[in-house]
């Protein structure tokens, strides 16, 4: 039988006589004997069956001594990186928004006076670019701007797209709700997977203060009566992402427990931190997802299957099948620098063109220390936005969080050994 070692990307949690380990680079969790993993590490072979060896290196938590894990690490980051089977694009279909909300990253947008929208013709050709890809599977995500600006080239690209041959199509649609339309609603119908996403930054009085119209008018009551008749269409496809601007956190408390009792658990709920323009990329008092933890807990103490931080890793930038493109198909490696540095585009021959080294470097280009911390294989280097900077101290604080909950889970019998 063959030799194995732990892996050094296992994160340990004892508990009387178990452990909990939970590996950062699989992000597989698994539970075991305390005894057995300690005989285990003092070098007893014999501590677990062959079977049992199989199922703990399928989930990475041991590996064979021939095996360098540094090489297994890089193949796997390699591996998720560049494959090409499935494609997650951001499509902005306009650049103008009907709302003013003083936050708002896109100040390259505001700056540039944009005014534009996708046209059939980008749209066809952009079909055509993925009717060629080597993908079997298209994430399509709608936003902009405010993409139901104009519903009929919404609803042309939707169809379009969901109709290219071959292709497992999955959509999304991010917008902020005030102008969802009855001819909106019988298209997303027709589709099964399909996914709506409305932002609302708080109880009433709190989203009204920050996410009106440009005449300066409230909108919290418009949005809620379409998000009625989207949860009345799509009942568990519809999120509601909520932004936090402020460490007082009873607005938020406020709208998870309104919509609570008007919804039911018919939606799903995410919080996110907001952070002033692309250009200064301060997060007003909030550092980051982990001064969310407590609205996360909260959420989820209501019922709601609200997604732990770790989910989100790692960077969409860092993958070559992620990227986004505005409305003249023009490619960003992140949607959140849209119109502010464009890598590349799709042209009209429906070729996918890079003409920027910052497209490589955020694929390929990663800091030594990635490969030998613990927590490597969840962030492939950090955030773009963010210049890559260093976020151990997070991860030393989320890790625990997440495996706290999974292993509440296995103790409930609702999370079984992977």
């Amino acid at each position: 039988m063959n030799k194995y070692q732990a892996s050094k990307y296992n994160y340990i949690t004892e508990q009387t006589d178990k452990v909990y380990i939970y590996n950062t680079l699989h992000r597989s969790f698994i539970s075991l004997q305390k005894n057995l993993w300690e005989e285990f590490c003092n070098g007893n072979s014999d501590s677990f069956t062959v079977s049992e060896y199989i199922a703990l290196q399928r989930n990475g938590i041991v590996l064979p001594e021939s095996i360098e894990e540094l090489y297994l690490f890089r193949d796997i980051m390699q591996s998720s990186c560049l494959q090409d089977d499935e494609i997650s694009l951001f499509l902005s279909m306009t650049s103008l928004c009907n709302l003013s909300c003083p936050y708002c990253y896109q100040d390259c947008r505001i700056e540039n006076e944009r005014k534009r929208f996708i046209d059939s013709e980008k749209v066809d050709t952009l079909c055509l670019y993925l009717q060629k890809s080597n993908a079997k599977k298209i994430n399509i995500i709608y936003f902009g701007g405010e993409p139901t600006l104009d519903t009929d080239q919404l609803l042309y690209a939707i169809q379009k797209i969901n109709s290219i041959e071959e292709k497992s199509v999955s959509n999304t649609l991010i917008t902020n709700g005030y102008l969802v339309s009855d001819s909106l609603l019988t298209e997303i119908k027709k589709h099964d997977v399909f996914h709506v996403q409305i932002t609302l930054d708080g109880d009433q009085e709190l989203h009204d203060s920050i996410r009106m119209t440009h005449a300066r008018t409230g909108t919290f009551n418009s949005i809620i009566e379409n998000i009625d008749s989207l949860v009345s269409i799509i009942p568990g496809k519809v999120c509601i992402r909520i932004n936090v601007s402020s460490l007082d956190f009873k607005p938020y408390k406020n709208i998870v427990d309104r919509l609570s009792i008007r919804y039911h658990k018919k939606i799903q709920l995410s919080f996110a931190a907001v952070f002033n323009g692309q250009k200064k990329r301060n997060k007003t008092e909030l550092k980051d997802v982990i001064d969310l933890l407590e609205l996360i807990e909260y959420a989820r103490e209501k019922g709601y299957a609200t997604m732990l931080p770790l989910e989100y890793a790692p960077c969409v930038a860092t993958m070559k099948s992620s990227f986004a493109l505005d409305e003249n198909l023009s490619v960003y490696t992140c949607p959140a620098r849209l119109y502010e540095k464009s890598v590349g585009v799709i042209t009209k021959e429906a070729q996918f063109i890079i003409h920027d080294n910052e497209w490589y470097k955020a694929l390929y280009e990663r800091k030594s220390c990635v490969e030998t911390c613990l927590y490597g294989g969840l962030c492939y280097g950090g955030c773009i936005m963010s210049k890559m900077e260093c976020r151990k101290d997070l991860f030393e604080r989320l890790v625990p969080y997440v495996v706290s909950h999974k292993i509440k889970e296995h103790q409930k019998g609702l999370c079984q050994n992977d």
